[in-house]
């Protein structure tokens, strides 16, 4: 009897090509999105989260204790906030560290969302019929007939469903803008949590799983409470996990399992309410109440994902027929996932269900306090779409029903020339958001008629001293909103820029008749009288201004100003000092302490210190003071 030759054992076993294309998937993003460690900050919510957080900075217990306690910017989001502290003290205000924090959480989500696909396409496929042999293995386990199977072509199909979901136009504004750290923070959390559920209800109940798995939905939470209702995709596979072992649903056992998460998205909601309510400033992004906005906006965000064209920072939701056409659209979707579900065809009904479940909270069904639109809420929602399409390439890839060879070369082809186009594209929105100007002109071009858009483009230009285009585009924002307020107080600053004082009193003026007692147009009118050395009126106007908003670091900043001048030194650094505590980045305030302090004795180290760190913020008459009197080191 001729002996056979055993065949040799595979070098590269299922756990080594994961490993492997973990790997490659983990550094070609980092190097698909290198170019966001190049961009600076953009003055959209970076002034607020980074430039001039007064939680950030000092790092210190207090500190911490203030952001788990407390409310900030309209939203809880303590988990973010401590990020920000972390990256200022390591880095303070070099962009290129914060940048980095992005990047490098983008890149584990990555990671995760293709361990995630990994697991949910073998699901899908045993879903579907298909079954584990007895003593099958699955990363090397042995396996009851009753488990997924995996295939190697399962690691491609994942690997591109995680690189359609991070090389992703529609993700640069997640990773690019160093603000955006709460959907990148949430989303590290999210993902984990349900590729420990998924694992903890197939692979055999571990319950260290399910622990970890509801303690990281709790971190999510905390960083931003856009899974609000993940907890329904808890029971949700439940149900489908069921029917794939062909079991009968226990409810009562789902509901157990599923009711830690309902808790903590309960708490979570109530808190996020307080937040949003505690907000006094009006709703300038969001939009006007309407049956339509919800379905119009889950038709946005597939659409943008199918042909991300003209994404911006800020989208107008329009009025009318097109509104009424998007809302169609979203409607009609959802019932062709209800047909496809009653059809027996699971994949797409479920992928849109969870995409739709995601999104729930940003929506539109409850009235947004910040923006009705935004390319970051896609962030926690889009893997949904992505690995529906990782899975029907893969059931394309060993259809029967066309000739093999020429299927598979048009699909190769085709995922060819969407990945590249998602990588050139990606690349291209990264260069928009390399700067506060660049950032602004591009949503100029996606909503030229939004006047928050035109209003900040204009004080970009007038931070950067181009007070005639500054002029220019915040006159568009007046004409687009005759009542806005505060578009006035920033013409008036922009023409007290430019020299003209009479229409800068004017812009002013007419910002207070809007809103009597503007606290905005109160400080900007007692700088200009303090630059007129009319300090009698400049002081009646900021302490009103105080009045209307106690802690207005800029009234603190020019009563600090004035007092100086004044002769007030005490004053002078009492009122310097307020404002450094509410904006520590504020570098004038850090001068003009170290002025109160040097002018009595120019040797004071308090004083020396005040100026040195005016300077490391920029400021430029602390750098030429700092050269000029010998102390800098």
């Amino acid at each position: 009897m001729p002996y056979r030759l055993a065949p040799a054992p595979s070098l590269l076993t299922f756990s080594r090509a994961k490993l492997l294309a973990s790997i490659l998937l983990a550094a070609a993003t980092f190097i698909v999105y290198s170019r966001v460690l190049n961009n600076d900050f953009v003055g959209w919510d970076d002034d607020s989260y980074i430039l001039n957080n007064p939680f950030i900075a000092p790092l210190s217990l207090s500190s911490v204790e203030r952001m788990f306690t407390g409310f900030y910017f309209t939203s809880y989001t303590p988990l973010a906030l401590l990020s920000h502290a972390v990256d200022y003290a390591l880095w303070g205000l070099d962009p290129r560290g914060h940048h980095l924090t992005n990047l490098l959480v983008h890149t584990f989500n990555t990671w995760v969302v293709f361990l995630l696909a990994l697991e949910l396409l073998s699901f899908s496929r045993s879903y579907s019929g298909e079954r584990a042999t007895e003593g099958e293995s699955r990363d090397g386990t042995l396996l009851g007939s009753s488990s997924p199977r995996r295939v190697p072509g399962d690691i491609a199909a994942a690997l591109l469903a995680a690189v359609l979901f991070s090389w992703h136009p529609l993700r640069v504004e997640s990773v690019a803008c160093a603000s955006s750290r709460k959907e990148l923070l949430c989303a590290s959390c999210a993902f984990p949590s349900l590729l420990l559920y998924v694992r903890y209800r197939v692979g055999g109940g571990s319950a260290w799983r399910y622990i970890a798995s509801v303690l990281l939905f709790g971190l999510a939470l905390l960083a931003k409470s856009a899974v609000l209702t993940w907890p329904l995709l808890v029971v949700f596979f439940d149900v489908i996990e069921s029917r794939r072992r062909g079991e009968r649903m226990d409810w009562i056992r789902s509901g157990i399992r599923a009711l830690p998460f309902f808790a903590l998205a309960f708490a979570a909601g109530v808190v996020s309410f307080a937040a949003s309510a505690s907000s006094q400033s009006p709703n300038l992004l969001g939009a006007r109440p309407s049956i339509f906005l919800p379905p119009y906006a889950l038709w946005f965000y597939i659409e943008k994902t199918i042909w991300p064209a003209a994404l911006g920072v800020v989208y107008q939701v329009p009025l009318g027929v097109p509104l009424a056409r998007g809302a169609a659209c979203g409607i009609i979707v959802l019932l062709a996932a209800a047909f496809l579900l009653l059809r027996g065809k699971p994949a797409l009904a479920t992928a849109l269900g969870v995409f739709t479940l995601t999104l729930l909270p940003v929506l539109g069904i409850v009235p947004s306090t910040i923006q009705a639109l935004a390319s970051r809420y896609a962030y926690v929602a889009s893997p949904a779409l992505a690995i529906l399409a990782a899975y029907a390439c893969s059931m394309a890839w060993t259809s029967h029903r066309f000739r093999p060879a020429v299927v598979r070369s048009l699909l190769c082809a085709a995922t060819a020339v969407v990945v590249v186009a998602s990588v050139i594209l990606t690349e291209e929105g990264i260069g928009t958001w390399r700067d506060a100007e660049t950032m602004w002109r591009q949503a100029v071009s996606v909503s030229p008629d939004h006047p928050v858009v035109r209003l900040d483009l204009g004080l970009t230009l007038l931070d950067r001293g181009a007070y005639a285009e500054s002029i220019e585009q915040i006159e568009k924002a007046v004409s687009l909103k005759p009542d806005y307020a505060e578009a006035y107080s920033a013409l008036g600053a922009a023409w007290e820029g430019a020299g003209d004082t009479a229409k800068a009193e004017s812009a002013f003026l007419e910002s207070l008749r809007i809103i009597p007692g503007n606290p905005i147009a109160l400080e900007r009118l007692g700088h200009m009288r303090i630059s007129q050395k009319r300090y009698a009126e400049a002081a009646r106007m900021l302490e009103a201004a105080l009045v209307k908003a106690p802690g207005d670091p800029f009234a603190m900043l020019c009563l600090a100003d004035l007092c100086y001048r004044t002769g007030d030194l005490d004053n002078a650094l009492r009122f310097a000092r307020s404002a450094i505590a509410l904006r520590p980045t504020y570098g004038e305030a850090y001068y003009i302490a170290a002025a109160a302090i040097l002018s009595r004795t120019p040797a004071d180290r308090a004083g020396i210190d005040y100026l040195r760190t005016a300077a490391s913020l920029g400021f430029p008459p602390a750098v030429n003071q700092l050269q000029s009197s010998g102390h800098a080191r």
